[in-house]
């Protein structure tokens, strides 16, 4: 189920899955849970106020705005394959956006894209290397990483397809998606598809959402 719906829409989003069931329970369920290096096996992402001095996160530089488009720790060399999602306590008033890079890609060609090099915008440990935007591995995986924030162009070339993503990805068409019951659970793979965040208003303070990384479905 899982897999097939996957493959064909980049994401899958099942209402009121098994609410009685921890997160982790649906992801051991759905696939292998990632281990990632700093990361813990779930997170908890709730609405946070932005401060001056707040943590470099997305909620620490958009606090309750719309968070934009991208796809999870990009900056990193490889990153995770998928995400769950899985709602605690949902809103009505906050959605979350999906777009297809797939539809990105055909503007641009995976040629023009894959010469696209980005680095970390902040020293990481081993941030030597250099990222590319679109690659292709010899086993006919795609990896598409984009975020505005978090990788920056590292030559001028780049810098200039760079801002020409930014704009195209800003104007692209998304899927909204909304958590809203307990066990609302949303799968996406995070080397395809870009997600955000749509504002929160007063009355979607109290969301609560949990977010596993994956690196395979079963």
């Amino acid at each position: 189920m899982w897999k097939e719906k996957l493959s064909k829409n980049g994401y899958v989003f099942i209402e009121n899955y098994k609410p009685g069931y921890t997160v982790l329970d649906v992801a051991s369920e759905v696939g292998d849970i990632s281990l990632l290096p700093g990361v813990r096996p779930s997170q908890q992402l709730i609405p946070r106020v932005k401060t001056k001095h707040g943590p470099n996160t997305y909620s620490g530089i958009y606090g309750l705005d719309e968070f934009p488009l991208h796809t999870d720790l990009a900056h990193w060399f490889l990153p995770p394959r998928y995400l769950l999602l899985r709602c605690v306590k949902g809103s009505a008033s906050v959605s979350t956006r999906i777009c297809d890079s797939k539809e990105i890609i055909k503007v641009f060609g995976e040629e023009t894209l894959s010469r696209v090099l980005v680095r970390p915008r902040r020293p990481v440990k081993c941030n030597g290397y250099l990222l590319r935007v679109f690659e292709k591995n010899i086993y006919g995986f795609s990896l598409f990483r984009w975020d505005e924030k978090f990788i920056i162009p590292a030559s001028k070339n780049s810098k200039i397809i760079f801002q020409k993503l930014l704009d195209t990805i800003k104007k692209s068409v998304f899927d909204e998606i909304f958590l809203v019951s307990s066990g609302d659970t949303l799968l996406i793979d995070n080397w395809r598809m870009l997600h955000g965040r749509s504002s929160i208003p007063k009355e979607g303070m109290s969301r609560h959402i949990e977010r596993v990384y994956l690196e395979g479905i079963k």
